[in-house]
């Protein structure tokens, strides 16, 4: 990992820069300062955040940010409450893939319904299936926003997650996508949810704190690898979010 604080000179061989590559921004401009860009193109990302409305209206951002490059979104998540909130507010290049489509009233047709998080053999097969078919060109960018992590952390546990998230974030990668993945850090045991972080290239914290006598949400980069960026503490801040 290169520190936050080190600079290139104009000097130094090429050979000792960061390689380049595109990034996509995640529509709010204090994080992007922070990330020098934005979401790096074909990283895998986690965000560990506890439920909080920080954490929804960032996705929102980020989608948002997302559809407005170009990039087909692909929303995965066992709520019926977010995916209704989603699927109501986007509709081109935007797909909500869940095992609990079938519960959602007068679905509309960006919502499709996938296999659950019981069999994770049949959950690959699933999505897999549905992403080709609305994939036209193999060249693209896109995103894929995971948000079962959590559900799967603890029905499988540690190893057998970390065994089959490899190998998703792997195939994901493969075609172009950047995945970005949530995980509430409230719900697992400390040492499982750490032997999934370890998959990803990339780990974003939110979490919770005083200031001021009052409780205030932070968010801070934890890793990026091979990337240059800040590990200064953001206070988030709801306005700017909306």
């Amino acid at each position: 990992m290169i520190p936050p604080t080190q600079q290139y000179s104009p000097s130094q061989p090429a050979s000792h820069l960061p390689p380049l590559t595109s990034e996509l921004s995640t529509g709010y401009g204090d994080l992007d300062r922070l990330l020098a860009g934005g979401l790096p193109e074909g990283y895998t990302v986690l965000l560990v955040s506890p439920p909080c409305d920080e954490r929804d209206l960032l996705l929102r951002k980020i989608i948002d940010s997302a559809l407005a490059s170009g990039r087909p979104t692909f929303y995965v998540s066992s709520d019926p409450g977010r995916i209704q909130d989603l699927v109501g507010r986007y509709w081109k290049d935007f797909y909500a893939l869940s095992p609990q489509a079938d519960k959602i009233m007068s679905p509309p047709a960006n919502l499709y319904k996938i296999s659950g998080i019981e069999n994770l053999s049949d959950l690959n097969i699933s999505l897999t299936k549905m992403m080709e078919i609305r994939l036209r060109d193999p060249r693209a960018s896109r995103l894929i926003v995971l948000d079962v992590l959590t559900d799967i952390l603890l029905h499988h546990k540690a190893l057998t997650t970390r065994k089959w998230l490899s190998d998703f974030l792997a195939r994901r990668k493969a075609e172009g996508f950047i995945t970005l993945a949530f995980l509430n850090p409230l719900i697992a045991p400390k040492e499982e949810t750490q032997t999934v972080v370890d998959v990803f290239d990339g780990v974003i914290e939110i979490y919770e704190k005083a200031l001021a006598e009052r409780s205030r949400r932070f968010l801070v980069i934890k890793k990026m690898y091979g990337r240059r960026y800040s590990d200064s503490e953001l206070m988030l801040d709801k306005e700017k979010l909306f």
